[in-house]
């Protein structure tokens, strides 16, 4: 199983995803998903997915997000679509490390109402959305059959950090930069 971890404002697209992970939030504390989204599309039929971690903030003034998001929507053409997004650990903030309390009700970024819509704009028609917190702060889409498995669970085996290659199409993949 190859495993290939995406950072913050980069996506991946495969063919067909088989018995690879693709996985964000990994690594680099930077790169958890606290304030910020993923956006992972899945077609039930060719197996095509993708996965992009936007960063917090508002979709309409992310002109390179959108471009990427919107090209991984053609790439894919899921007719399944997840976002999982951050969320804040509230008594962690205000009691200390030691609480596991969390308000999975409400996304941590303002704007994750505006990521749907936008999101939902370039599904496919009869695509569907599904949403989900981030607790663990990672997010990751692997495939069992013809379903998509989204999951939080850290990989075994080898992980191929994918935050240094270029856009563009690589062996057996694409990677997307929100400014690229």
């Amino acid at each position: 199983m190859a495993v290939y971890n995406v950072v913050m404002g980069q996506g991946i697209t495969v063919k067909n995803l088989g018995a690879n992970m693709l996985i964000t939030g990994i690594g680099d504390g930077a790169d958890a998903v606290q304030s910020c989204s993923v956006v992972m599309f899945f077609n039930t039929k060719s197996c095509a997915a993708g996965l992009f971690h936007f960063p917090a903030g508002n979709v309409k003034k992310e002109l390179g997000s959108k471009t990427a998001l919107t090209a991984m929507s053609k790439a894919v053409s899921p007719n399944d679509c997840y976002i999982a997004y951050g969320v804040t650990n509230l008594v962690s903030v205000f009691a200390g490390p030691g609480a596991t309390f969390s308000t999975t009700g409400v996304p941590t970024d303002p704007n994750h109402s505006d990521l749907r819509e936008f999101v939902l704009g370039i599904l496919p028609d009869g695509g569907r959305l599904r949403r989900m917190p981030a607790e663990s702060r990672r997010a990751s889409i692997r495939q069992e059959g013809n379903s998509a498995i989204i999951g939080s669970d850290l990989p075994s085996g080898a992980v191929t950090n994918l935050g240094k290659f270029a856009a563009g199409p690589q062996a057996g993949y694409t990677i997307y930069w929100k400014g690229k």
